[in-house]
């Protein structure tokens, strides 16, 4: 009987331990059994969306770009052992046996070093403001597909409502028809009604599965099972464009990543013309030396500098500056052709706003007039006052006025996110909006 009991014990202990272990808690939260919240989605984004994971790869290899032509600048330092054997007769070279330890540096190379570190740095902090505008655009899709699937889980939910609203109908026209006192097109139009209304729930549930499919690649994770709801929007902040574009060129990280491409070119032409100057390079050993192994014990040093300046080179180097000038006049004008395009964008944007925002409003004032012309029309319809083509041009008006408020609310908040994202604004974007 003991050794049942403390079986028992151990069974429970077991099974506490593996409630509590890591992979258990894994399984509960997973994606696939529970709903998720916006901002969680957007955590989930910033820490596994692969096209996020390859632009921080790629700022690493920018630092480790640099951090090698820093490397440049400093000396090497090698040790070496050499053995030659010739058996060329007319010149009785002997064999030769050193161990020596080099150390080698380029004391002035016109500056083209510098100018290539520069260059490099500029590029290094191109990569991070890319980065950022990666992570901009991935938090935006966020958001505009979670706004998406909210919307068509709405619609999915209208539908149905219209679909009991309408079998609701049919069972009470039922006995009256078999007595004849139902026009037969009556019932049919609400049977046709109802096969129409399944087929809008199908494609708003297909729609809503392809959001959930569209969030989780955003994620870089598989598709949640549903989406938390989200409180009803804030009304749009009061912009001004000329108030706001004074700000946004700073905000902007694509802005921001071609300048350091003007930045990064100009260094480049730099570079090129230093060319044209004097390099000196300084190399020194010290170590053993001998004709065998065995008599490998004299030690010395020895040095050696060199001076190097191209004098000719057919053109050589003026085209390499030509180049880069060519270069850095192309990115300049891809600088003003930038801030043009998010002039454009900006005001576009606002507007979008704007517009979306009226809709909305519109939307929710027309939902309380639908309901009241449909309860309306049920009664006259039921006291044999309205024919049923009012019936069922009232029941229309009120699932398209739900549907209205939907997409019109999705239209908003996505309008809302992109002004967001086209004003740099990612302290709005990394939070969600309630």
């Amino acid at each position: 009987m003991l050794f049942f009991r403390k079986a028992r014990i151990l069974f429970s202990i077991f099974l506490t331990v593996a409630m509590l272990s890591p992979g258990a808690g894994l399984a509960q939260t997973s994606l696939a059994d529970r709903k998720i919240t916006l901002d969680e989605a957007l955590s989930r984004a910033l820490v596994a969306n692969p096209e996020i994971l390859v632009a921080k790869a790629t700022v690493r290899d920018a630092e480790a770009e640099t951090d090698s032509a820093q490397a440049q600048n400093l000396p090497v330092l090698s040790a070496q052992y050499q053995y030659s054997q010739s058996d060329d007769v007319a010149t009785q070279l002997p064999d030769a046996n050193n161990a020596m330890v080099q150390i080698n540096e380029n004391l002035f190379n016109g500056g083209q070093t510098l100018s290539e570190i520069h260059r490099l740095e500029h590029l290094q902090i191109d990569a991070k403001a890319k980065a950022e505008e990666k992570r901009f655009e991935i938090l935006a899709a966020v958001k505009d597909s979670y706004y998406r699937g909210l919307s068509a889980a709405a619609q999915v939910s209208d539908w149905a409502k219209a679909m009991v609203e309408f079998s609701r109908l049919l069972k009470l026209m039922g006995p009256k028809f078999t007595v004849g006192l139902v026009p037969e097109y009556d019932y049919a139009k609400i049977e046709i009604s109802l096969r129409a209304y399944g087929q809008a729930r199908l494609k708003a549930q297909a729609a809503f599965g392809h959001e959930l499919h569209v969030l989780g690649a955003a994620m870089g994770e598989t598709p949640p099972a549903d989406l938390a709801s989200i409180n009803d929007v804030l009304a749009p902040p009061n912009v001004d464009l000329r108030e706001i574009m004074s700000r946004v060129y700073e905000k902007r990280p694509d802005l921001q990543a071609q300048n350091e491409q003007i930045s990064a070119q100009e260094y480049a032409v730099q570079k090129a013309k230093r060319e044209r100057l004097p390099s000196i390079t300084l190399e020194a050993d010290y170590g053993y030396g001998g004709l065998t192994p065995q008599d490998m014990w004299t030690l010395g040093w020895g040095t050696t500098a060199t001076v190097g300046m191209p004098l000719f080179d057919f053109g050589g180097i003026s085209s390499r500056v030509d180049s880069a000038r060519a270069k850095l006049n192309i990115e300049e004008l891809k600088d003003e052709e930038l801030k043009l395009k998010i002039r454009t964008e900006v005001f576009d944007t606002i507007e979008r706003v704007k517009v979306a925002w009226a809709g909305y409003k519109a939307a929710l004032a027309n939902l309380p007039v639908a309901k009241r012309a449909y309860v309306s029309s049920l009664k006259r319809y039921r006291t044999a006052l309205a024919p049923m083509t009012e019936l069922s041009d009232a029941h229309a008006l009120l699932i398209q006025s739900r549907l209205d408020r939907e997409r019109s609310r999705a239209q908003y908040q996505i309008a809302l996110t992109q002004l967001q994202l086209v004003t740099g604004d990612g302290a709005a974007l990394r939070r969600a909006e309630n």
